[in-house]
């Protein structure tokens, strides 16, 4: 390894810590923006949903940074930390490790999100099916998946 290039590694740990940083302010929007969602506070919401834009624009921006660093060295993470000196690997598996344990916070926390989002969805549309005054006994799919009313049909070959 070169001059230059010890001198790049001695960065990650740094990088690595912003990231980890990025991804702990990620974690309190997603949790902001579970609140917002059981609240039905569309206004929060939005605030919220700007904001983690504009935080995961940065995270972006941090992980090509030293994606590229990484990448200049070995072709995957795996392999990176085989061909760093022992000493290296050692001083930056750790931050690593963390950061991936925060990334991994962050998934579940959106997945949760996701789920309470297509709850909610699933919800809204029973409340909207009972205000027509379809039945779900009434409702079949069609051979693309879609849900039908046909309980309003007059002829059975319909159904």
């Amino acid at each position: 390894m070169t001059v230059t290039s010890s001198n790049d590694l001695l960065k990650l740990p740094g990088m690595f810590q912003e990231g980890k940083e990025t991804l702990a302010k990620i974690s309190d929007l997603l949790e902001q923006e579970r609140a917002a969602i059981t609240a039905n506070d569309l206004t929060q919401l939005e605030s919220v949903i700007e904001e983690k834009k504009t935080v995961l624009t940065q995270f972006a921006h941090q992980k090509a940074t030293w994606s590229q660093l990484i990448s200049s060295h070995a072709l995957s993470v795996e392999e990176f930390f085989t061909v760093l000196p022992r000493q290296a690997a050692n001083m930056l598996r750790p931050h690593w490790d963390a950061l991936e344990l925060q990334m991994s916070r962050v998934q579940d926390l959106n997945e949760r999100n996701s789920q309470i989002v297509g709850t909610r969805n699933r919800q809204v549309s029973q409340l909207v099916s009972a205000l027509k005054g379809h039945r779900p006994s009434s409702q079949l799919y069609t051979d693309g998946g879609s849900r039908n009313n046909y309980g309003a049909q007059s002829r059975i070959g319909k159904a």
